[in-house]
């Protein structure tokens, strides 16, 4: 099937329905890959502004948990700079400190002072009695970070740790420095102790906000450097291998830091949320309305361009599509092709059927002629219908004289029948006359009436041969 076979209308419907479906299929296909890329992209950007949205919910846990940890490290500090200018600390004193510490940060639950690493001071005492005059040099879970914060001169926070008394602790290490001599520069000052300031993680956690549950997302803290921590998982939802947890570090003061990670909830259905799968379903639909579109389109183009070149009743090419399908054989022969032939054919005693059975039985009888000379001719040639109860076959090469008259009385005798149409017996004749192009003609015009003439010669040839039977059944009813 060539692209002017298409262009003509000259496919049948059954290829015209086919092209059309591979068409709409192309189109449908094609909408479809763009729905997915452009769901892809949806996707992607509601993935993008929940991670956003993520993000900016744990840079707030994030900064409410190092102003947690500075704010502690901060009381630390201030209680170093008292107990350095006031190193024969009362026991009435520390408790002073210890009580205004306690009010001033809700998150801690003690406060230890140890001089030469031994430790003094314990606020509150009630339930601690046993830990005063501890030397930290002797306990090997507590002495490697108390020895870092003193030869290092900074303070250091640890843990979490298991207290004996139930619950967890961060431990905040303040070393302490105090002056020989007045005057004496704050580098050089000696090691005096070191005090801890017990934060009690569940407060700390609370108010930073790590407890608190969110719709959107799952959070966990874990250590910076998890190969050097046993414990690596501190709080919170465990994100062990996980690739789509999103990070955050954390400063730890004298720590190698923490990690926030955070994994946005799967919500709607297959993970997408309403967004996706809406734009998703829109898309769908209208890749279906598109190859629908183009189908009908396409087919009703077909149709339209078929109904323009094809007889209405009977199916066969018209006049205009047989001059084309002439042109093209006329073109061929200019280019060194062979030639082709015409055979007019005209029925005779038509117009008494018409009269006397009414034009629906005549139209049947046009169209089962239609069809029988269909089944006479060769593949490639073809049958038209050039109006009233003319037809036109062309065969598509040419024939030497006796092979064209013995097409022609076949022709003939193959026409000469009695067809029933709708419980009718009518009688079939038709005169014929051909035509050879380019021997009996130059142009379309010429071989058409050629031919033309032709069959009238022919049709009064045998008007005056006919007996009285015979064109009584001229007339188109069976006797």
């Amino acid at each position: 099937m060539s692209f002017r076979q298409i262009m003509q209308g000259t496919i049948s419907r059954r290829v015209s329905v086919g092209i059309s479906l591979a068409a709409a299929g192309v189109v449908l296909f094609a909408s479809l890959l763009l729905t997915a890329h452009v769901s892809g992209l949806v996707a992607d950007g509601a993935k993008g502004r929940q991670e956003q949205q993520v993000l900016a919910e744990l840079s707030k846990i994030r900064a409410r948990l190092e102003g947690r940890l500075l704010e502690t490290a901060a009381l630390g500090d201030g209680l170093k700079s008292y107990v350095s200018r006031h190193v024969d600390l009362s026991e009435d004193d520390f408790e002073f400190l210890g009580a205004n510490l306690l009010d001033a940060n809700k998150n801690l639950r003690s406060i230890g002072l140890a001089h030469g690493n031994v430790l003094q001071h314990i606020y509150p005492l009630e339930g601690n009695e046993a830990a005063i005059g501890v030397d930290y040099r002797k306990v090997p879970d507590q002495w490697p970070d108390i020895e870092r914060a003193m030869l290092e001169r900074k303070t250091i926070v640890s843990g979490p740790v298991d207290l004996v008394q139930g619950g967890r602790a961060l431990l905040v290490r303040v070393p302490i420095f105090s002056p020989r001599y007045s005057g004496q520069p704050i580098p050089e000052w000696a090691y005096w102790g070191v005090a801890t300031l017990v934060l009690d993680e569940a407060r700390v956690f609370a108010s930073a906000g790590l407890i608190n549950s969110y719709d959107d997302f799952s959070v966990g803290l874990t250590f910076a450097d998890a190969a050097l921590q046993p414990g690596a998982h501190i709080f919170g939802r465990r994100f062990d291998g996980s690739t789509d947890a999103l990070s955050l570090p954390v400063d730890v003061p004298g720590a190698d830091g923490w990690v926030l990670n955070a994994r946005p909830k799967v919500t709607g259905l297959g993970g997408y949320n309403r967004e996706v799968w809406l734009n998703g379903l829109v898309g769908v639909g209208i890749s279906l309305m598109r190859a629908g579109v183009v189908f009908l389109v396409l087919y009703q183009l077909f149709r339209v361009r078929s109904l323009a070149l094809h007889d209405a009743l009977t199916g066969l090419p018209n006049r205009r599509l047989l001059d084309q399908r002439m042109e093209q054989l006329v073109t061929q022969e200019e280019r060194g092709g062979g030639g082709f032939e015409i055979v007019f054919v005209d029925l005779d005693g038509f117009k008494p059927i018409n009269d006397t059975y009414g034009h629906g039985i005549g139209d049947l009888l046009l169209s089962e002629v239609g069809r029988r000379l269909c089944k006479f001719a060769k593949p490639g040639d073809t049958v038209a219908r050039i109006g009233g109860d003319e037809f036109i076959i062309m065969v598509s090469e040419t024939m030497p004289e006796d092979a064209r008259k013995a097409y022609c009385t076949s022709l003939d005798a193959y026409l000469d029948d009695v067809i029933e149409v709708s419980g009718i017996s009518l009688v079939v004749r038709a005169s014929v006359g051909h035509a050879s192009y380019p021997d009996d003609a130059e142009t379309i015009s010429e071989l058409r009436r050629v031919a033309d003439t032709r069959m009238y010669m022919e049709k009064t040839r045998k008007r005056d041969l006919a007996t009285p039977d015979r064109k009584t059944r001229t007339l188109g009813i069976a006797v």
